[in-house]
């Protein structure tokens, strides 16, 4: 019966622990003293606010379509920068490095084109129902057709494709003013 008492007591006392220490535990803790004045407005009147201020030269952010490594730099800080003045150059060996496939698709498209003119020109050469068929000389024809067109496309889209990216890489100038800020990241 003593354990039974005992276990009770000792489950009363525990309880009783756990209260003070959440009491105490409860308690906030004492407001810091200030280490100094506040700082007072020296107007009558005034208006708090958070922003940006900007200078009334109107100081433009400019970014760059692609992001990349400034290789070269056109202006100086305090320069004189016309509206359409290059102000400095991305990084552009990837293109670089792109151009000559892109050439190199170009001059297989009109390789293609040439043997394909090639083929409808000996298929004319003979005589239709003996030694070609109706048929096979028409597909020759689209053949021909459709070598130029694939032909037309990779020169027109590819090689401009790849001229625009190449000219994105250098920023300009969109208005007339003077280089104030070098680019940083």
């Amino acid at each position: 019966m003593n354990r039974k008492y005992l276990l009770l007591l000792f489950a009363a006392v525990g309880f009783g622990l756990t209260i003070a220490a959440v009491m105490l535990g409860n308690q906030s803790p004492p407001a810091a003293p200030a280490l100094g004045q506040s700082a007072q407005a020296p107007f009558t009147d005034y208006v708090a606010g958070a922003g940006i201020i900007e200078a009334s030269t109107e100081n433009i952010a400019i970014g760059t379509p692609v992001s990349g490594v400034v290789t070269t730099m056109y202006v100086k800080w305090g320069d004189q920068v016309s509206a359409g003045a290059p102000l400095f150059k991305i990084d552009d060996r990837d293109l670089q490095g792109q151009l000559p496939v892109v050439v190199a698709k170009v001059q297989e498209a009109e390789e293609k084109l040439g043997k394909s003119k090639n083929l409808f020109k000996v298929g004319e050469g003979l005589s239709s129902g003996r030694s070609i068929s109706e048929v096979e000389l028409a597909n020759r024809r689209f053949d021909v057709g459709m070598s130029e067109a694939a032909c037309s496309v990779r020169r027109s889209c590819c090689l401009a494709t790849t001229a625009v990216c190449m000219c994105e890489r250098i920023l300009t100038k969109t208005m007339l003013g003077a280089f104030k800020q070098l680019p940083r990241r």
